[in-house]
């Protein structure tokens, strides 16, 4: 194998490790912001 084709793979690597990261902090935010519009929801729906 080259030293090419090696950076290239190392690359692709690190960005496929960069989306997941970042597709996980979005369903972290989203799951986030989801559970505290609901407490907010049942806390209204309480008084």
């Amino acid at each position: 194998m080259t030293i090419d084709k090696i950076r290239n793979q190392r690359q692709v690597r690190r960005e496929q490790l960069q989306q997941q990261y970042e597709a996980a902090v979005t369903l972290a935010i989203l799951w986030a912001g989801s559970a505290y519009i609901g407490a907010h929801l049942l806390a209204a729906s309480w008084r």
